[in-house]
């Protein structure tokens, strides 16, 4: 907000802050990779078995060397081995279905290759919380009315769970 910005659209698991954030989505995680690559090196049964894997890491991700699961309603932080870093989403899927490595990250990422079945989920029972995509500004008492009509419309346009929150096989998470 310092540098300008009217809005800012944000996917996390937000903080405490001075600023307004109103909740458009829902995102959840997902890992899955290529079918080549399960077959090749196989499916982990336990997150812990991921630092034998070689990993595509989403450097979005707070803390992109160190993938969060829950195991028992317990946090499991797992640290993982990158054989490739990115934050863009376009190359993070290029690189899981060519068989580079396993991703780990919002579903958004996936979905639909998920649902083609180019890729393939493991260790779904570990899956992280879900994230929120979030509209973030000023606590100002006059929001601007350009701003109010965005999130306004952003909040219309993702009414309905989107896709991207979806399992493969159709059912809502």
């Amino acid at each position: 907000m310092d540098e300008g910005y009217d809005v800012v659209i944000r996917i996390s698991q937000l903080k405490d802050s001075s600023l307004i954030a109103r909740r458009i989505a829902p995102v959840s995680m997902t890992l899955c990779a290529a079918p080549s690559y399960w077959e090749k090196y196989g499916k982990p049964q336990h997150p812990s078995e991921l630092s034998q894997h070689k990993c595509i890491i989403y450097s979005y991700l707070s803390t992109p060397g160190e993938w969060a699961f829950v195991e028992n309603g317990k946090p499991l932080n797992v640290k993982i081995n990158g054989n490739l870093t990115t934050n863009n989403d376009v190359v993070i899927r290029s690189a899981a279905l060519q068989g580079v490595g396993i991703v780990y990250g919002p579903s958004f990422i996936a979905s639909r290759a998920l649902r083609q079945g180019t890729l393939e989920t493991a260790l779904e029972a570990f899956y992280a919380d879900s994230l929120n995509v979030y509209a973030v500004y000023p606590s100002n008492r006059n929001l601007s009315p350009k701003v109010r009509a965005f999130v306004d419309f952003l909040v219309e346009w993702f009414r309905h769970t989107p896709d991207w929150h979806e399992s493969p096989s159709g059912d809502q998470d």
